[in-house]
């Protein structure tokens, strides 16, 4: 890549990232546009934004936020969030404060299995509800919830897409996530209930009559289908346990997670259409965009700096003996070509390696050459000692040696 691609490599990236703080452009859009700068001026092609996952997109993000959410669209259309979060609240008996520290734990939990901002967006329309019925403010309520949902989705693996990105670029599995993260994320919960606790106090005050009207509400009654729900948390159960037992299912979480929205959608009721609909479409082709900004062109480029020619003589490389085990070029003295690593009546014609030559040029055929460190010190043969026919090369031809040997004696040809 030469050096005006860079600097323009350079420039559409900080463009780019500047239209999505400001958020004057929408985020897609701007990481969409940066990927078409950046094919545009030749500073990736789609071979490297496509097809290398190192550098390129990362299918596996894009498949793995593909089925969890499409597993969320079809838990969304059962009622379970709404039932949770009445039931937090009944449980809680109406109090503020026990109702803000059962919706932080339901949402981080929940977060950890499922994507955060599909969970505060299933978790706040309910609490909401709840705020509206107990006369409270929901402000504090929802700040607490995505705060929980970012502590919760840290936890695992699948619970925020940069842990996606991470695991699939570091090459760390559920396990690890959750082995190292999971008992710090409990940890942070634990603080951030106490810090609520400190922030809203003002705000959370207890009030009789509106905590009777909560606990006035029927949980069940927002269930609105008991079988798509069993089927749903079984087909999250068992992605889950795909998750966990990477290590001796040996399949990637994208696709655990394929698998578990392909067969949650093809054994429930719900149409096709219905469930995808709930896919963040836009948050997929924001890091399928975003990703191929980094991706290097795999092109040529013609200003690159050619690779400088060899100092040795194109006659004395074609001169030069073969190994009669790899056919490499040997020991033309003032080049790089390699050394035998066979001894050196085992070359073919027309010449055997100098002294100089044999000790200074490096090996072939995979190792050191056993005599090339000797050769320069061991007199030489007028002529070399007839090959057995063990040695004898499977194309081997009968050829009168250099020196003037008998007329039978097996030399290796030359390829």
């Amino acid at each position: 890549m030469s050096d005006w691609h860079c600097w323009a490599a350079i420039a559409v990236f900080v463009v780019a990232y500047v239209a999505i703080i400001s958020e004057r452009v929408h985020r897609t859009a701007a990481a969409l546009a940066g990927a078409a700068a950046m094919l545009d001026i030749g500073a990736t092609d789609d071979k490297a934004a496509f097809f290398d996952e190192h550098p390129g997109i990362d299918w596996n993000v894009v498949f793995l936020l593909l089925g969890m959410m499409a597993i969320v669209g079809v838990l969304r259309q059962t009622g379970l969030f709404e039932y949770l979060a009445i039931w937090a609240a009944k449980r809680a008996r109406g109090k503020p404060f026990r109702v803000m520290t059962m919706l932080i734990v339901i949402t981080a939990s929940a977060s950890a299995l499922l994507d955060n901002v599909t969970t505060v967006l299933l978790v706040a329309p309910v609490t909401l509800l709840v705020c509206e019925r107990l006369a409270l403010p929901a402000a504090p309520f929802l700040i607490a919830e995505v705060l929980a949902s970012n502590i919760g989705g840290t936890a695992t693996l699948v619970g925020d897409p940069p842990n996606i990105i991470i695991a699939s670029r570091g090459g760390l599995t559920f396990n690890d996530f959750l082995v190292h993260l999971a008992p710090i994320a409990a940890l942070l919960t634990v603080v951030l209930v106490l810090l609520c606790r400190v922030m809203f106090r003002k705000a959370l005050v207890y009030d009789e009559q509106h905590a009777a009207e909560v606990m006035a509400l029927e949980e069940r009654e927002a269930i609105r289908d008991h079988r798509l729900l069993y089927q749903g948390l079984g087909v999250l159960a068992l992605v889950v346990f795909g998750f966990v037992a990477h290590p001796v299912l040996h399949y990637a979480p994208s696709v655990v997670a394929l698998l578990g929205g392909g067969l949650l959608i093809a054994i429930s009721k719900v149409e096709t259409g219905e469930a995808l609909k709930e896919v963040e479409w836009p948050t997929l082709a924001f890091f399928a965009g975003r990703s191929s900004w980094s991706a290097r062109s795999s092109r040529p480029v013609s200003s690159e700096r050619s690779p400088a020619p060899s100092r040795t003589p194109p006659a004395a490389v074609n001169s030069a003996p073969r190994c009669c085990c790899c056919s490499a070029r040997l020991c033309c003295p003032g080049s790089s070509t390699t050394s035998p690593t066979s001894p050196p009546w085992l070359l073919s014609p027309p010449t055997w390696p100098t002294a100089s030559a044999a000790v200074t040029v490096s090996t072939c055929c995979g190792g050191p050459s056993p005599w090339a460190q000797t050769w320069a010190a061991t007199p030489r043969p007028s002529a070399p000692p007839p090959m057995s026919s063990s040695w004898a090369s499977p194309n081997a031809t009968a050829s009168p040696s250099p020196s003037g040997s008998s007329p039978g004696t097996a030399w290796s040809s030359p390829p």
